[in-house]
């Protein structure tokens, strides 16, 4: 737990949900080569791990929300 000016805030790695690219393809209803664009793209939060990459829900969540809608 941290304390910034008097407040508590508490951090914890049981809070975060990583996704995987499968994740992404579910959610977004897109195919598994747009994924991978996706988390190749510099201003993607995607975390890479290994040989895979993940994406915190949090991050893709304010992703999509600061991206134009197109249609």
């Amino acid at each position: 737990m941290n304390v910034i000016n008097g407040v508590q805030e508490q951090t914890s790695t049981q809070d975060i949900v990583l996704l995987s690219r499968k994740d992404v393809c579910q959610l977004l209803r897109i195919g598994s080569h747009k994924v991978s664009e996706l988390f190749h793209r510099d201003d993607f939060p995607a975390i890479k791990v290994g040989r895979q990459y993940w994406v915190a829900q949090d991050s893709l969540k304010q992703y999509l929300s600061s991206r134009k809608i197109i249609g």
